[in-house]
């Protein structure tokens, strides 16, 4: 929230980008085709990370290129079926795939080879201009947050003689940032994207709910507004209040938080293997190895602690609403889009963060309505 490239890096995004793009599709001869959220979304959602890891000029521009962010997303979504051999039987897999018998198509490869080409590029760009620039103060939005975050924990790690990390960095530094950014925008663009889809979906039935967001964000300083003329590329932070303010938005929470108790981006299990020789889950002695899993779909949905969990209600995240202290307690005890411990999202407070700047940006232009 106090990141001067975040700050820098929305503001372009959002007033430069993604209103402009809303704007556009409320014009009277756009109006009949309406818009893709979910595309848009994606593209935003996508923009936003990329140009938090490798800095703004090295970063995507899905928002505005349509049509290469519909190829990526092709490329990305088509391959996803085939993702199961090598996660889950992978022995079975390279063992099929010696003896002829390949149960992923070559075009997956070449599929996942222009996604890692192309995410190499935006690395190596941003590993050059880190390498250049000491410090990003005149610029902040060029600054690659997280590529220089990471090249210097590596260059740490291999200061140590026993380390296991740099046991492995020899000459592969560059594949080991590229990889853990690809890791990143991968999962980043798509669960954000899926997020405020849905936000967009539950806001678009309800006219007066968004009547009252509007309201909310008009009490930021300054106030969310757009105009074209209002910020221009490269203009100081005029019209971009300050983001720790968006804690203090009760409503803007509400949405939000509903949204991800509801529609969880990934649903489904998360599965951890026990370690040996056993442990203890919730009063269950379970022997090591065994594979068990959780899931945030099952967990929001336990009508004890969220009455009627199927109904998409943001008013149960309204504190004083009739809602006791301990009911409240309870609320968030069992909230978990994030999962929890050691193997929780590491970006779910740049996700929150970017999902709450997003679903402001709706309401400011024009009212959305349901297709």
């Amino acid at each position: 929230q106090t990141s001067p490239a975040v700050a820098a890096q929305a503001q372009s995004i959002l007033f430069t980008r993604l209103l402009p793009t809303l704007k556009a599709s409320a014009h009277p001869s756009q109006k009949p085709q309406g818009i893709d959220v979910l595309n848009l979304w994606y593209g935003l959602s996508m923009d936003t990370i990329t140009a938090y890891q490798f800095g703004l000029s090295n970063s995507s521009d899905f928002v505005r290129d349509t049509a290469y962010r519909s190829h990526w997303l092709e490329l990305f979504q088509s391959r996803k079926p085939y993702a199961y051999y090598p996660q889950e039987v992978p022995r079975l897999t390279n063992f099929l795939s010696k003896v002829g018998i390949r149960l992923v198509p070559r075009w997956v490869d070449d599929a996942n080879d222009e996604i890692e080409d192309w995410a190499l590029r935006m690395c190596n760009a941003a590993t050059a201009s880190s390498n250049k620039c000491s410090s990003y103060s005149d610029n902040p939005g060029e600054e690659p947050v997280v590529v220089r975050a990471m090249l210097k924990g590596i260059q740490k790690e291999s200061n140590k003689e026993q380390s296991i990390l740099s046991q492995r960095i020899s000459d592969s530094t560059e594949l080991m940032v590229a990889t853990e950014m690809i890791d990143n925008l991968a999962a980043g663009h798509e669960t954000s994207g899926i997020t405020l889809t849905y936000a967009t979906w539950h806001l678009s039935q309800d006219l007066e709910l968004q009547k009252a967001l509007r309201a909310e964000l008009l009490t930021l300083d300054p106030p969310l507004k757009y105009s074209p003329e209002h910020i221009k590329e490269g203009s100081p932070l005029l019209g971009l209040p300050n983001l720790k303010s968006l804690d203090s938005l009760p409503l803007l929470h509400a949405v939000l938080s509903e949204t991800l108790r509801l529609n969880a981006a990934i649903p489904g299990s998360t599965p951890r293997v026990t370690p040996y020789p056993s442990c203890n889950l919730v009063g269950y002695e379970v022997p090591g190895g065994v594979r068990v899993c959780s899931s945030s779909w099952t967990l929001h949905r336990n009508a004890d602690v969220y009455e009627q969990p199927e109904v998409w209600d943001h008013t149960r995240w309204l504190d004083g609403d009739g809602r006791s202290g301990e009911a409240a307690k309870e609320r968030d005890k069992w909230f978990w889009p994030f999962s929890s411990g050691g193997r929780m999202c590491v970006g779910n407070n740049f996700a929150t963060l970017r999902r709450s700047c997003s679903i402001l940006a709706c309401p400011v232009t024009n009212n959305c309505r349901q297709k």
